[in-house]
């Protein structure tokens, strides 16, 4: 079964098994983080216009360009499966974590 592909509202910005395409997917490129490609399996979420992207612990604000590892206390987090951003990128939710701040810094949900 093949994963769903995540695209940004408008099509332009597409991720699919550790793939990016910024040309509405006519092209694909490896996602590039810390200097390898990821694993196809890993878990993948982005806002609508495409310029907030989440990927296993790592967050992207410029459309996938560069990614920076999100943490808490320290300590990475890992991407949930239970991952969900915001239209607009500002409040991502990882798991029992959330971010108000586009991925930026990250605390613990209070539920």
């Amino acid at each position: 079964m093949d994963k769903e592909v995540i695209r940004s509202s408008d099509g332009k910005y597409q991720l699919c098994k550790g793939r990016i395409s910024s040309d509405y997917g006519k092209t694909w490129d490896d996602i590039i983080i810390d200097g390898k490609p990821i694993e196809p399996d890993m878990k993948l979420a982005c806002s609508s216009s495409g310029k907030y992207m989440m990927c296993d612990g790592h967050v992207s604000h410029d459309y996938g360009h560069t990614w920076d590892k999100t943490e808490i206390d320290g300590k990475p987090i890992k991407l949930d499966p239970k991952v969900t951003c915001s239209a607009d990128g500002k409040t991502i939710i990882y798991g029992e974590f959330i971010s108000h701040d586009y991925g930026v810094t990250f605390e613990r949900k209070i539920e």
